[in-house]
């Protein structure tokens, strides 16, 4: 058993090292609270945007053409993100903005595998078994939107439970 002098050090060592942690811990919670802030806010304006796009009017009042810079001439494309382009300025099949289509297909791209990894189920219950933290599992599925899939829409996408 040890003596009172020489515990008294590697106590206050301990100490030291605890409160340093918790303060590093507490200003990355901050630090991730400030971030949740901004994307819920983010989330919200983009939803309205969403509602407004789907129950109003959209006034279109180019008067250039984005690709071109020149005055805009009929026929002209104008697409939902707001730029406008002569008819003449796009390819044949250009069915998307050509300045924000690669935006677009990042999202589509994201979007499609995070629904892959979403009809995995069996993968899922083999990492939840193994797992020492089954809620990170569950947590990370559910982020993947695993817990968003029905029986149902599984089955239609050819998983199985």
């Amino acid at each position: 058993m040890c003596t009172r002098a020489p515990c008294l050090p590697q106590v206050s060592l301990v100490k030291d090292y605890v409160a340093h942690q918790l303060q590093a811990e507490n200003a990355e919670v901050s630090k991730d609270r400030e971030t949740i802030a901004r994307l819920q806010q983010e989330t919200a304006a983009t939803k309205a945007e969403a509602i407004k796009l789907k129950t109003q009017p959209h006034v279109f009042q180019n008067s250039r053409c984005a690709a071109t810079g020149q005055s805009l001439e009929l026929p002209v494309v104008h697409f939902l993100c707001g730029h406008s382009f002569n008819l003449r300025s796009l390819g044949e099949n250009d069915r998307e903005c050509p300045l924000c289509a690669a935006e677009f297909k990042r999202v589509l791209d994201i979007r499609r595998n995070m629904r892959a990894g979403a009809l995995k189920p069996d993968e899922f219950f083999t990492q939840l078994d193994a797992s020492a933290d089954g809620f990170a599992v569950v947590a990370e599925h559910f982020g993947r939107g695993l817990m968003n899939m029905t029986a149902q829409s599984m089955a239609s996408q050819g998983a199985t439970l």
